[in-house]
């Protein structure tokens, strides 16, 4: 990390500046959901592999604690697919 003059090691030019680093920017592209017909940042919801929609958050996860379990499942299914599956 590079320190300029006048500043101590914890803080960084780029934050001072107002500026974020590009990889922790929120994403420009913006999708509808094919349920609700919100709009939703990419990486904010998800396709569904099964139907192959484009959900926002809440129609492909469900929950808070269901996101949490989606990045263990080897598929990525809606909250609609993994219930007619789970039958």
């Amino acid at each position: 990390m590079a320190v300029f003059p006048g500043q101590t090691s914890g803080n960084v030019w780029w934050h001072h500046q107002g500026l974020t680093m590009p990889m922790f920017r929120k994403s420009q592209f913006r999708w509808d959901c094919d349920e609700c017909g919100v709009p939703f940042y990419a990486g904010d919801g998800g396709v569904c592999m099964t139907c192959k929609r484009s959900l926002c958050e809440r129609h492909f996860y469900g929950s808070r604690l269901s996101r949490i379990l989606a990045t263990f499942r080897p598929v990525r299914q809606c909250v609609t697919c993994a219930a007619k599956s789970a039958r």
